[in-house]
């Protein structure tokens, strides 16, 4: 044999070898060993596409999620798992079936929300799919009936793809699905409400399930995030909260909630970003369900406490028992305090909100006695709900001395007669947004405060022993405040928190893919993500580092000059002040105000009755103020009254007070205020605090029921 034919021989075989390879890598492709990457159009060449086409794809072993309506389908990739970006696939249920792709999967098509195209081929014919990829988990709920504030039956799936590398981890379980929500209700991107059940012993039952690693349970909650342009501030209060401050009790509990973002699809239509996360409820405070002695309650609507009162509508204003009593237990129907059991027999009984009752009702009593009101809470937790509400900017929490969506748990106790926890909730309105009574704006204005506002909650507890001068809670406020910048509040670390979130929302695709799902949504700009989220966070920060170094420096001067704490350079903010009862000028806590800020409180025992200015460039006193016909102009500025178009006015005289043309506060023509401290501060007109005490007025004789009397009466009432 010479070398021409050996060298034949050698080529005619090292080419049958990579025909052999070659044959084994489409064979392989085809079998699901690997998707293939390939020029596409060449692939499809010759096959004719059929829509009818149908197989079930699996990624890794991760069946791929189908957008029956756009004809997409998506892959959840774990981004800790490189060779998740090149997965093996798999036509699960045909063998002559296999899987071609026009791209690889990177980081930057993720990001992008870009697609590839997909095809599914058997034999001479092809389907046609764009293929998504995202590095959120996926959600899948397929559902029976309409949606509404009642349950209707689903089926619910859930692939996390957090798992270790090479595992998947998929849980699905029956249950129930219900819308959940106030003014979000009217989104078109509504929250949900899930709650687990599986068939055991031929009865449903409630199934507990841990998903994405959060505690076990059977309510689970899908946040929508519909008015946040950036689709992170509730998720980030509540995990700030719950990763930083919401065991810090003596109670022994996690007092608060977390969440996890995921991608959801409902009945086979991709339906968006949301935040996966559970309930604040007796479970996750250790409560034992027994309204006599534990008790947990929701603060729902922005009424005041000075008010609270008990009637036919349960106890007023605003609050919801999440404790049941025992009729409710029983199975009885009903709500208010007003049942019926399945036989139609009625009963009237508000027991459940006795512990309530006599929490305000002890804070009434004993408003003057900082060491008798501090037997009732648990200190740190108490400095703490005050710190977080300040920094978060809890526009839709706390207003004043109102309060808003907070949970208290209200727990008897054998030697102090009670104790209080304090837990946040619902924190879409913050870092700068504000509600507004407008659903054709999501009801939201973005970045409308500055991070230079503050929301010191002036409620409950924490106020009145502030109120008594008991300045050693500042500085144990100021000092907590310092060891959390110190290190759980770090700069650092609260960016190492953003950064995960950033990655989630837009390293996934997931916000632009929930903004073409959602184009009516409020939306920030996905080129610059989370970057002036972040900067407004850290200037936040920055400005409440010299907020609590102010509140200690003046800790021994009087309740209202503190309250002027939460303003930057007061004696350069103009100041209006408006006094219609003179009698105030013999409290000396009113005229120290007045003096602090540079005012001379004789000109109002002289007859005036307002003053406009700066402590820095002087004040200038009035004998009148402005009415709805007349302005009063000033060198600081012009007061002036004025209707606001499409307020609504309780009272045919009541007008709003503007200062520079900026909305200030509404009041009678006729004025019924004792007296008005107005701050011009950040191009807004805020008003201050003048009320001494949280001082609400409890009517005992609004118990007019016999079952309620006797309730009381074994509390001692």
């Amino acid at each position: 044999m010479n070398k021409r034919h050996l060298t034949v021989i050698l080529i005619t075989a090292l080419l049958a070898v990579m025909g052999i390879l070659y044959i084994g890598e489409k064979m392989g492709a085809r079998k699901g060993d690997a998707p293939l990457v390939c020029d596409l159009a060449k692939e499809l060449s010759g096959k004719s596409e059929n829509e009818e086409l149908s197989s079930t794809i699996l990624f890794n072993g991760q069946t791929l999620t189908a957008d029956y309506g756009s004809n997409t389908l998506l892959y959840s990739l774990n981004k800790n798992d490189e060779a998740s970006f090149s997965p093996k696939a798999l036509v699960l249920d045909d063998a002559d079936a296999y899987v071609v792709m026009d791209r690889e999967i990177t980081a930057e098509m993720i990001e992008n929300a870009e697609t590839a195209r997909l095809a599914l081929v058997k034999g001479d014919e092809y389907r046609e799919f764009e293929l998504a990829v995202t590095t959120l988990p996926i959600m899948k709920i397929d559902y029976s009936g309409d949606i509404e504030e009642y349950e209707c039956d689903m089926n619910m799936f859930l692939y996390d793809n957090g798992a270790k590398t090479g595992e998947v981890c998929a849980t699905s379980s029956a249950g129930t699905l219900r819308y959940r929500g106030a003014s979000t209700l009217f989104y078109p991107k509504k929250a949900f409400k899930l709650n687990l059940k599986k068939y055991e012993g031929g009865a449903l039952k409630n199934n507990p399930l841990s998903l994405l690693d959060m505690r076990v349970d059977d309510d689970w909650l899908l946040y929508a995030a519909y008015n946040d342009c950036e689709k992170v501030r509730d998720v980030f209060c509540e995990n700030l909260w719950y990763e930083t401050l919401a065991n810090d009790n003596s109670w022994g509990v996690r007092a608060g909630m977390c969440y996890r973002y995921v991608e959801l699809f409902l009945n086979g239509e991709y339906h968006g970003l949301y935040a996966l996360g559970f309930p604040v409820d007796e479970k996750q405070l250790g409560l034992s369900g027994d309204c006599a002695s534990e008790a947990l309650y929701k603060k729902k609507t922005w009424d005041s406490e000075d008010t609270l009162e008990v009637s036919r509508w349960g106890i007023q204003p605003g609050y919801e028992a999440k404790t049941d009593n025992k009729y409710v237990k029983a199975g009885y129907e009903g709500e208010f305090g007003y049942y019926k059991d399945k036989k139609g027999n009625e009963v009237y009984d508000l027991s459940e909100y006795a512990l309530l009752y006599e929490h305000y009702l002890y804070l009434a009593r004993h408003n003057d006695d900082s060491e008798a009101l501090l037997k009732c809470v648990d200190i740190d937790n108490l400095i703490d709900i005050n710190i977080f509400f300040n920094l978060i900017q809890g526009e839709d929490n706390v207003e004043g001395n109102l309060l808003k969506n907070e949970f208290i748990a209200v727990k008897r106790d054998k030697e102090n007669g009670f104790k209080v926890l304090y837990t946040p909730w619902d924190m879409d309105i913050s870092w700068g947004n504000k509600w507004i009574d407008d659903g054709d704006k999501n009801f939201t204005s973005p970045y409308f405060f500055s991070p230079h506002d503050n929301f010191p909650g002036e409620f409950g507890y924490f106020e009145e022993i502030l109120i008594n001068n008991d300045t050693d809670i500042l500085e144990k406020t100021a000092a907590k405040y310092k060891d959390l910048r110190s290190d759980k509040w770090s700069t650092e670390n609260i960016d190492k928190m953003i950064d995960s979130y950033e990655d989630d929302i837009f390293g996934s695709g997931a916000f632009l893919r929930d903004k073409e799902r959602w184009p009516d949504g409020i939306y920030g700009d996905s080129e610059i993500r989370l970057d002036k989220f972040r900067e407004y966070v850290h200037l936040r920060l920055e400005y409440l580092d010299g907020y609590y170094d102010r509140l200690v420096k003046d800790k021994d001067k009087t309740i209202f000059v503190r309250r002027l704490s939460k303003y930057e350079d007061i004696e350069k903010c103009p100041i209006f002040v408006e006094i219609t009862d003179p009698t105030l000028l013999a409290d000396s806590r009113f005229t120290d105000l007045l003096s602090y800020v540079g005012m001379d409180p004789e000109q109002f025992e002289n007859g005036a009755v307002c003053a406009v200015g700066t402590k820095e460039s002087g004040f200038e006193y009035f004998d009148t103020f402005a009415t709805s016909d007349k302005e009063i102009t000033a060198k600081a500025g012009t007061l002036s009254l004025k209707k606001v178009e499409g307020y609504e006015y309780f009272f045919e005289d009541e007008y709003t007070v503007f200062f520079n043309g900026s909305e200030g506060y509404v009041r009678h023509e006729v004025p019924e205020d004792a007296a008005v401290f107005a701050v011009f501060y950040n191009s807004r007109v805020e008003t201050l605090n003048l009320n001494k005490h949280y001082d609400p007025v409890v009517k005992k004789e609004t118990f007019t029921d016999d079952t309620l009397k006797k309730v009381l009466e074994k509390y001692g009432y």
